[in-house]
């Protein structure tokens, strides 16, 4: 799993996903469907790095699962490719399409420009993974998920 550190990830949710609905060479998370290539701002990249001008479907990089063969294929084929700096489409659009690794969006995982979810929505096992979080947010979420009744959801 790759998750920024202001991400809480809920773990028992999580667990369960692994456990009951893990495939092989697969990469799970919010999914963006053939985004523009940037070409000014924060996330540009030159047309000479990347010469197309939509990425793959990729997952956002706040928060993702690859599976260990997924992970193994994309870390085989990296020294392969020039680095484009927008890592999320690099390690799980370009590489993974490369390696025909799957992409599934799981609709619990949150994208970088989401707000941090209610902690009733993590208590009521709807999200994986919320980013945006302080470290404060960060206790106070897990404190609910382990005494839920605490919360009033």
């Amino acid at each position: 799993m790759k998750a920024d550190q202001d991400v809480f990830v809920n773990v028992p949710l999580l667990y369960t996903l692994l456990t009951h609905y893990a495939h092989t060479n697969t990469i799970y998370g919010h999914i963006y469907p053939n985004n523009w290539v940037e070409r000014q701002g924060k996330w540009a990249v030159d047309k000479r790095t990347l010469p197309v001008d939509q990425y793959p479907i990729y997952a956002a990089g706040n928060a993702y699962i690859m599976s260990t063969d997924a992970a193994a294929t994309v870390l085989r084929l990296a020294p392969y490719f020039p680095y484009v700096p927008v890592e999320d489409a690099f390690i799980t659009g370009i590489l993974a399409s490369v390696g025909d690794v799957d992409r599934i969006h799981m609709s619990g995982f949150t994208k970088w420009s989401d707000p941090l979810p209610d902690e009733c929505e993590f208590i009521n096992n709807e999200i994986f993974v919320g980013n945006n979080a302080t470290v404060h947010d960060l206790r106070i979420i897990w404190w609910h998920i382990m005494i839920p009744n605490i919360a009033g959801c």
